[in-house]
């Protein structure tokens, strides 16, 4: 599925100028005015209170959507290897026909995404090992339909014995820290207290309990 331009974008909201949500609309066009890199999370953070806000309909929130997308192709959070934006997942470069991305920016591989998922038994994002927001599951599904694909979790995981565990705590117990935290002896690695800090490649860091590695 083809993701829009902000071109496209920019004249699907123009005729809301005029009606019961000309001052929000005008407040967008003019913060699409002035983007960059510098305001974009600003500006994202932005548009996402209006997608959970009740008083706006489903047609404009559509399009706002939009606007998310397009952010997410502008100014992807993703790690940039020669042009290519790497999976978080996988970090290998994500095909134009395997893309989701999520309100946060990120892009993903969309059958990578999946593939995870079955190893959950909910619609967990990688990164942060909590549940996608109800908007990026609603695309998720719709991403997936227009795909072929189907979601399948593992029915097998009993929640009530296995609670949620924190991204720390997955990277150590299943050692999978050369996929989302580098290497456990990460040359940047610093200790803080009883904490033990290993920047993330895609930003944030991951934080481990105990001695250094």
């Amino acid at each position: 599925m083809p993701l829009p331009t902000m071109r496209q974008v920019i004249s699907k909201i123009q005729p809301y100028r005029n009606g019961r949500y000309a001052q929000i609309t005008r407040e967008i066009l003019g913060k699409i005015e002035v983007l960059s890199q510098e305001n974009v999370d600003q500006f994202d953070s932005y548009l996402v209170n209006l997608l959970q806000d009740s008083r706006y309909d489903k047609s404009f929130k559509r399009t706002i959507y939009k606007i998310v997308l397009v952010l997410g192709q502008l100014f992807p959070r993703n790690t940039i290897q020669n042009g290519n934006v790497i999976d978080p997942i996988t970090l290998e470069a994500i095909f134009p026909n395997d893309i989701f991305i999520s309100l946060d920016r990120y892009h993903w591989s969309i059958r990578n995404l999946i593939r995870f998922f079955s190893t959950k038994t909910t619609y967990i994002n990688p990164l942060t090992n909590l549940e996608f927001s109800p908007i990026d599951v609603y695309h998720i599904q719709k991403v997936a339909t227009q795909y072929g694909l189907v979601i399948r979790f593992n029915t097998n995981i009993d929640n009530r014995s296995n609670p949620p565990r924190s991204l720390e705590h997955r990277a150590r117990n299943l050692e999978i820290s050369s996929l989302l935290c580098g290497f456990f002896k990460h040359p940047n690695a610093s200790q803080q207290g009883n904490m033990i800090v290993i920047p993330i490649p895609f930003g944030g860091a991951c934080i481990y309990s105990g001695r250094k590695y």
